[in-house]
């Protein structure tokens, strides 16, 4: 039996050849989620107009870099906006210099790089950032300038040396919540609202792009706008995962400022519903209080934390209760983390929080490693017509699978079941693949479907081989 594995070029060569390849090996992609490990946060410093975010960018800023194996990249607009900030780091009681502090002179024109920022996206064993579209949230804050924001992301490949792909769909990061593995949950009445101007006709639409970009199998839906959030309803107010299969939905109670069954709730619960429908352990987190500051009402709503390396920060509302209660269920949800709680109600009443000031970039780890194809079969050798049961052995998780049984027959699943139906000798290529890479397995000869008389003649060749295996067995014995 010949065993060759074939190069990854000469692979490629096969699949342009190939139409039934081409169609299997569609782009792998995967998102990774935010609880996995971090290379670096990014900050967009703000601007003058945005200076009251200052105190809680700079504590931020602290937090982050006393953890170990994590940068801070920090984009500033002007000589000027740098200065403020070294000055707002070092009253917080930080360090300016922390050599974990990276400072890039970047045009910008917001302080909420959660939504103008990279979305970075494992593909072919690299990653790659998606630069979306960005248009200031569909005019919903008023008019302002935003060309520089939309560039960030162009921008910041340039500084990591990282490819980018342009995405033609006006969409915002903090509107996608990732498990890491399979689903993407998101608001629809941000993607499809008509003020993104993607016009799309249904979500049907939108799933189809998003399964594409995002190398995804489900998409789970929020509907509906939120009170008080000018975004649409940015999905990090809503849903958030705390690993692969556990997901927080925030809950409207008769302390806080939404109610149960108003239509905030009914946002809530709709999500929370799917989320269990596909198979999701849903943890509920109560919004205990109605908080007012600046003219405002609002949800005591911890949904918006920022995580990384070792730490979670949440969004202090300067209510102790709710703000101490926060802070023991994240404990509880991410054990191995400290966390914080900041004060940021002049974030809040602007439209958000940490989660989406920060803009976190996925370790190299988190590309993982390509497959290593391997499989084999209940029996190989029978009279036609013959059904050959084939298991997949690869590890490190394939989740794509191109099986060529030699006979021109093909398949996708991961554990085929094929037909010979012609007498012959059949060489079986399993390609498995990942987003992390995909290798290819060819057994030579692997199926041997003879003509009936050379199948009979077979037999007692076997049975000797049994008697041999036997005795020898006996003798062990």
């Amino acid at each position: 039996m010949v065993i060759e594995r074939i190069t990854r070029g000469f692979l490629l060569s096969v699949l342009i050849l190939s139409a039934v390849s081409a169609v299997a090996f569609a782009q792998i992609r995967r998102v990774p989620a935010e609880f996995e490990p971090q290379e670096a946060v990014w900050l967009q410093w703000p601007g003058q107009f945005e200076k009251m975010y200052e105190p809680a960018y700079a504590e931020i800023a602290n937090v982050i870099v006393q953890h170990e194996n994590e940068k801070l990249h920090i984009l500033y607009d002007k000589i000027a906006i740098r200065n403020q900030a070294r000055t707002a780091i070092t009253n917080a009681g930080g360090n300016p210099d922390d050599p974990d502090i990276i400072w890039h002179n970047i045009a910008n024109e917001n302080a909420w790089m959660r939504d103008n920022g990279p979305v970075y996206v494992v593909q072919d064993g690299e990653m790659r950032i998606q630069d979306w579209e960005f248009d200031a949230w569909g005019g919903a804050f008023g008019e302002f300038p935003y060309a520089n924001d939309d560039d960030v992301p162009i921008e910041v490949g340039a500084v990591l040396g990282m490819p980018v792909d342009t995405v033609s769909i006006v969409h915002e990061r903090g509107n996608l919540e990732f498990n890491g593995v399979d689903t993407v949950v998101l608001n629809w009445n941000v993607i499809g609202n008509p003020n993104r101007g993607n016009g799309y006709a249904n979500k049907a639409a939108a799933e189809v792009d998003l399964k594409n970009w995002f190398g995804v199998t489900r998409v789970v839906w929020a509907d509906g706008p939120i009170s008080g959030d000018d975004t649409g309803g940015h999905i990090d107010g809503i849903a958030r995962f705390i690993d692969h299969n556990r997901v927080v939905v925030g809950n409207c109670t008769v302390n806080g400022h939404c109610q149960p069954g108003d239509s905030d709730d009914q946002v809530y619960d709709g999500v929370a519903a799917e989320l269990a429908t596909a198979g999701f352990e849903v943890i509920r987190m109560d919004f205990d209080a109605a908080i007012s500051y600046g003219g405002y009402t609002f949800d005591s709503d911890y949904m918006n934390w920022g995580v990384g390396n070792g730490w979670v920060i949440l969004v202090g509302f300067n209510n102790p209760a709710t703000d101490n209660a926060a802070k023991a269920q994240l404990e509880a949800w991410f054990p191995n983390r400290d966390v914080y709680v900041i004060e940021m109600l002049e974030s809040w009443i602007a439209g958000g929080g940490v989660h989406c000031h920060t803009n976190d970039q996925p370790a190299a780890s988190t590309i993982g490693t390509a497959p290593t194809a391997d499989f084999s079969a209940v029996s190989t050798a029978g009279s036609a017509p013959f059904e050959a049961h084939f298991t997949d052995l690869s590890p490190d998780n394939p989740t794509v699978w191109d099986w060529d049984f030699g006979d021109s027959g093909s398949s996708t699943d991961q554990d085929p079941v094929h037909t010979y139906t012609a007498n012959g000798t059949y060489t079986v290529t399993l390609t498995a693949s990942s987003a992390s890479g995909s290798d290819t397995l060819v057994r030579t000869d692997y199926i041997t479907v003879p003509e009936p008389g050379a199948l009979l003649q077979l037999v007692p060749g076997y049975l000797g081989l049994l008697l041999w295996s036997a005795r020898r067995q006996k003798r062990r014995l």
